[in-house]
């Protein structure tokens, strides 16, 4: 997994500082975008994690329903104050910062073609 988000990262930052240097100039706001996206797509997928655990810890299902949604409104309340700050003065591009929340995804659709399952 690890060398997937290396190239992914690495075509990525290729492809829109080619984009920066035809269209908008060199700036801080695509290498800075990217690595924001970074970690935002680490902290997402840690509180995924840590929230499924809270979940399962949990006996009644009333109960482990309402703390399935809250982690779930916690996780994207937070993408989103994290990305309406960074956009709103103009620190990162969005180009940049919105696709590594997909690399997972991408990896878990495309592992599903590549690996052998037995029957």
């Amino acid at each position: 997994m690890v060398p997937f988000f290396i190239g992914a990262n690495g075509a990525l930052l290729i492809l829109t500082g080619v984009y920066g240097l035809l269209v908008k100039g060199i700036g801080v706001d695509v290498p800075l975008g990217l690595l924001v996206g970074n970690i935002v797509m680490l902290g997402h997928y840690l509180l995924i994690g840590v929230g499924a655990d809270e979940t399962l810890k949990t006996r009644k299902t009333d109960k482990a329903k309402f703390r399935s949604n809250t982690w779930f409104f916690i996780r994207y309340f937070g993408v989103f104050i994290i990305y309406a700050v960074l956009l709103t003065f103009g620190l990162i591009s969005i180009a940049t910062s919105l696709p590594p929340l997909f690399f997972p995804k991408i990896y878990y659709f495309a592992s599903a073609f590549t690996t052998r399952h037995t029957e």
